[in-house]
């Protein structure tokens, strides 16, 4: 279950088997880990890294706002198929 707050650099950590990002528009999520072996996720991190950098004492930011990052925690959620989403241009 994914939770969203609004943003509080001093909230608790996240609870076990969780980690925490934000989005650009700052609202805080709480994302299981097993989502950090996806690819979705592992372009997420790209991007951000590209976007922002590595953070070094600021939260780990996703280069995109709430909504759009909710509907693709959805998706995960619902186990859809990301080879049908154009998230990168795949090249033969």
């Amino acid at each position: 279950m994914m939770m969203r707050h609004k943003l509080h650099y001093n909230n608790k950590v996240a609870d076990k088997g969780h980690f925490v990002v934000y989005s650009i528009d700052k609202v805080r999520f709480v994302i299981p880990l097993s989502y950090l072996r996806t690819d979705l996720f592992k372009e997420l991190f790209r991007l951000s890294e590209q976007e922002f950098g590595l953070p070094t004492d600021a939260p780990i930011t996703f280069p995109c706002d709430a909504s759009f990052l909710q509907y693709l925690l959805s998706l995960l959620q619902y186990d859809v198929s990301f080879d049908l989403l154009p998230l990168q241009t795949k090249t033969s």
